[in-house]
């Protein structure tokens, strides 16, 4: 671990005793390592179960949630990027919902670009529902392509995602940067069933 601090280490290693001693003495929870993580990103990042208690703590004590690392992503942007349990948590905070990281991604661009069997996980759907309906995502945002959270949806073939998204009467010819509609992405992608949702929803063939 570069450039990381003791406390980085700690919850590196999963050792919540270790890391909840060094956040009530005092240490600095905003500093980055050398890929710009805060001790909360490498939190949420890691796939041990033990770190994932280390990362509740980390929010118990109040760990700040909208520092971001050198590629503009924040804890939330993690939790959202691993279809992690902790991103209903981070949402209650009501904090980075709608930042953007470098590239024009939302939390939610990265949960739908990594959800991709989002009709049978259940964890999944409940984090989408989370996400679209209580945490107030504008889904009219667009990543650093001009692609929109439909596009992104029909291209995976997420038939699930793109039946919320349709709820809201999301512009069904709007183009991205390469001129490309959402139906565009659907039928590139072979996933028909997408196809069919954004014809019926008045899409032009």
């Amino acid at each position: 671990l570069k450039e990381s601090t003791v406390l980085h280490t700690a919850v590196w290693y999963g050792h919540r005793d270790a890391t909840e001693y060094l956040l009530k003495a005092g240490a600095d929870d905003r500093r980055h390592d050398h890929q710009g993580r805060t001790p909360l990103d490498i939190a949420v990042e890691a796939k041990n179960k033990a770190l994932v208690d280390v990362f509740l703590r980390l929010l118990d004590i109040g760990a700040d949630v909208t520092i971001s690392d050198n590629q503009g992503q924040t804890p939330l942007h993690y939790a959202a990027k691993y279809d992690r349990p902790e991103l209903e948590l981070i949402l209650q905070t009501g904090k980075c919902i709608s930042q953007q990281d470098n590239y024009g991604h939302t939390p939610l661009h990265l949960f739908r670009m990594t959800a991709m069997d989002l009709a049978i996980s259940g964890a999944s759907r409940d984090s989408l529902e989370f996400l679209l309906h209580e945490a107030g995502l504008d889904t009219n945002l667009k990543d650093a392509m001009g692609r929109s959270l439909l596009s992104l949806a029909a291209e995976k073939g997420q038939v699930a995602v793109v039946e919320h998204l349709l709820e809201s009467s999301p512009p069904l010819e709007e183009e991205d940067n390469l001129k490309r509609t959402a139906l565009y992405w659907a039928a590139k992608g072979g996933n028909v069933d997408v196809v069919k949702l954004l014809v019926d929803h008045g899409a032009n063939i």
